[in-house]
């Protein structure tokens, strides 16, 4: 009987270790199925947080290249500045300043500034202008320029391409008047004094911005529109040798003419500097080489009158001895 309690006793505790090591490996594998499964989801959530960040990359690229392809201006719309100098050898420095003036209306150009002076011995001129002209009409007014009857002397011309800058200028204005209409709902919306002091020192600052902006945009616009072109004229002078072949003849003569001119005109200067420079010496040389001179003709005009004198006496006693030898 004791043994038959003692088999049972075993039997009973053999039963309950098979039971609880089987419960433990059941226990095991939900654990190794749900660790398991907990990767694959972690896995998953990445996977799905990468494509939508990658999606996200791919719209903000998509809109980057829309900017850039709204921003990036084509070349009929680029913003350049041209300005241009040259240098010009004229005859006639009056006739050359109204030709060009009207020139300038011809263009729908306008005169900025215009200055004369004149130089040397001759009094030949020479002067500077400042041109504004319409964009699309600079480069023929220089070329009708260059085919006048003046000698180009020195020609340049530069340009300075302002687009990045100017469409720069564009996006910071729309930035700024977005801001602008904001601040003005906000100021709407205020229910403080403090807030709507704070909002308006905001708008003050933000509107100064926006007229700075519109102002460098109008300046660059102004100088898009309107090149400028430094006009300098050198007048030739009268007596300078030029190409008789390209004169004709009236032209040859006038200049022949006011060559002589200038000439004298230079040597009657000339003279007078010579006597006025020299009169303190001049003037009492003029008075001795005066009464020398007047001493000279008196002491000649009295042996004139002795030799007269002598002449006749002689002539009066040839009559008287002529006359003796008729009596006797």
């Amino acid at each position: 009987m004791r043994k038959t309690l003692k088999r049972m006793l075993i039997l009973l505790v053999t039963l309950w270790i098979v039971s609880a090591c089987s419960g433990q490996n059941d226990s095991n594998e939900a654990m190794e199925n749900n660790a398991g499964n907990q990767p694959a989801d972690g896995a998953g959530q990445d996977m799905a947080a990468v494509e939508e960040q990658d999606f996200d990359n791919e719209q903000r690229a998509e809109g980057d290249n829309v900017a850039q392809e709204v921003i990036e201006p084509e070349e009929s719309d680029r913003q350049i500045i041209y300005e241009g100098d040259i240098h010009l050898e004229v005859q006639d420095y009056r006739a050359a300043v109204t030709d060009i003036e009207r020139q300038i209306e011809e263009v729908n150009g306008y005169l900025v500034e215009s200055a004369t002076s004149r130089s040397g011995e001759d009094g030949t001129r020479s002067g500077r202008m400042v041109i504004r002209i319409p964009q699309e009409n600079f480069f023929s007014f220089i070329a009708d320029l260059e085919e006048s009857d003046a000698e180009v002397l020195e020609q340049y011309t530069s340009g300075r391409d302002v687009t990045e800058e100017y469409v720069d200028l564009e996006s910071r204005l729309s930035s700024q008047q977005a801001v602008e209409e904001r601040l003005m709902t906000f100021m709407d919306d205020a229910e403080t004094t403090e807030d709507l002091l704070n909002i308006s020192s905001q708008l003050t600052d933000v509107q100064e911005e926006i007229e700075t902006i519109q102002g460098r945009m109008n300046y660059l616009e102004n100088r898009v529109d309107y090149s400028t072109l430094h006009v300098y004229l050198n007048e030739r002078p009268a007596t300078e040798i030029q190409d008789r072949e390209d004169l004709e003849t009236w032209e040859r003569a006038v200049d022949q003419f006011m060559g002589t001119i200038n000439g004298l005109i230079r040597a009657a200067a000339s003279a007078t500097v010579f006597i006025v420079g020299f009169s303190p010496v001049l003037i009492p040389v003029l008075l001795i080489a005066g009464i020398i001179y007047a001493y000279k003709r008196r002491k000649n005009q009295t042996n004139v009158e002795q030799n007269k004198e002598a002449e006749e006496s002689g002539n009066r006693s040839d009559e008287n001895g002529s006359s003796e030898k008729t009596d006797k």
